[in-house]
């Protein structure tokens, strides 16, 4: 587990077992820091940090800073800003989460005939497997048949125009996400 420590000297990030254990100082010297969020995959910390303040006047401007899991390679991410705090999103992961709304959706569809909503979450289904195994490029392109199918069921009349043009919204989104 890794956490942020408030000390004399500013912060310290700093890490443990789980079972509290092997306690290690990573970074110290910090101005006063907000949260930490792990890219475990990367190998990387994220830290918030507050602006310092000297008599009022800010000397170093609040940032989010990064360093590999060990605390080496310290450097700024974002700065000039006040975070309270830091999260991390695993790349591909919003977008996964999209696709399963998308799937909802597209299963919740009243005005879709039962052979259509099946070959559409058949699509999507395929997307998320993409998704799933961190293959973006793939996971486009079966959303894009996805869009193709849609746009051949309205013209021919076998889906809904409104419902179809949500659908290819949702998915357009999803794509600007992987």
């Amino acid at each position: 587990m890794y956490w942020t420590r408030q000390g004399g000297v500013g912060v310290t990030v700093q890490r443990a077992n789980l079972d509290g254990s092997a306690v290690e100082n990573l970074v110290s010297g910090q101005p006063v820091g907000e949260g930490i969020a792990l890219d475990v995959a990367g190998g990387v910390m994220y830290w918030a940090e507050l602006s310092h303040l000297d008599r009022g006047e800010v000397v170093v401007p609040g940032r989010i800073r990064r360093a590999n899991l060990a605390g080496r390679g310290v450097d700024d991410v974002v700065t000039g800003v006040s975070p309270m705090g830091v999260a991390f999103l695993p790349p591909l992961r919003l977008a996964g989460c999209l696709l399963l709304d998308l799937k909802r959706f597209v299963d919740s569809c009243l005005f879709c005939p039962k052979p259509v909503k099946e070959s559409l979450l058949h699509k999507i289904v395929g997307a998320i497997r993409q998704v799933d195994k961190g293959h973006s490029r793939p996971a486009a392109n079966a959303l894009l048949d996805f869009e193709r199918e849609i746009t051949r069921l309205i013209a021919q009349r076998q889906l809904p125009a409104e419902e179809g043009r949500q659908f290819i919204a949702l998915s357009r989104e999803i794509i600007g996400e992987l």
